[in-house]
């Protein structure tokens, strides 16, 4: 496997790992970078982007990064925390009045950030199509009914928790989601999108197999 682009002298340790994950575990296409105090000291990629094999993957193809988005979500409920808009404690129909819903009412912004609020899935069949209604997702969050008691349980969701922790994001900062990310996490630091109306950026790389699934690990 043909590997392309920089490692500045010293981290030569972070080539041999990214060669090694082409060699040893099976990777198709990959690229990796790391800034040290605002420089950047590793750029590498190599392999394809698509299964067949050719479509070169490149140093700016885009790839869906899945769940670790719920990261900049929680980082961005901190943001507003410490802007004095967001208290933890507090139950989130306080922000966001129809949450309240089957029975909600008391579910904290704590419980919802740290997955213990029983909103781990939808408990009727919903379209394919609302993952592309931003509103409609939040809004049918914000009726739907607990798997358990919240608080008393532990349980990840895997995709609920963007719409019901962006949805009040949204609500206790008056700003859209995509707005708040680019002025908290973006524009001061990183590269990454967390939506795109249609045909404003390149594709991105489709996921597929067992890439897949270590995508979502």
């Amino acid at each position: 496997m043909e590997i392309y682009g920089y490692c500045a002298p010293g981290f030569e340790a972070l080539y041999d790992t990214f060669a090694a994950n082409f060699r040893e575990s099976g990777d198709s296409g990959a690229a990796f970078a790391v800034r040290q105090h605002g420089e950047l000291i590793v750029s590498l990629w190599a392999g394809s982007a698509d299964r067949a094999g050719e479509t070169p993957y490149t140093e700016d193809t885009l790839a869906n990064v899945f769940s670790s988005s719920k990261g900049i979500l929680a980082l961005l409920a901190l943001q507003q925390v410490a802007a004095g808009n967001l208290d933890l404690d507090r139950p989130v129909a306080d922000y966001w009045p129809e949450f309240a819903a089957a029975g909600k009412e008391q579910v904290s912004a704590r419980q919802l950030l740290c997955h213990r609020a029983g909103l781990v899935a939808f408990r009727e069949k919903v379209s394919d199509g609302l993952i592309y209604d931003w509103s409609g997702a939040c809004a049918q969050v914000a009726a739907s009914e607990p798997w358990w008691v919240p608080g008393s349980h532990q349980g990840y969701a895997p995709f609920l928790y963007g719409w019901s922790v962006g949805g009040l994001l949204e609500r206790v900062s008056s700003t859209s989601l995509p707005e708040l990310y680019r002025r908290g996490v973006a524009k001061p630091s990183i590269s990454t999108a967390v939506s795109a109306p249609v045909g404003t950026v390149r594709p991105v790389l489709p996921t597929w197999g067992r890439s897949s699934n270590r995508c979502r690990n």
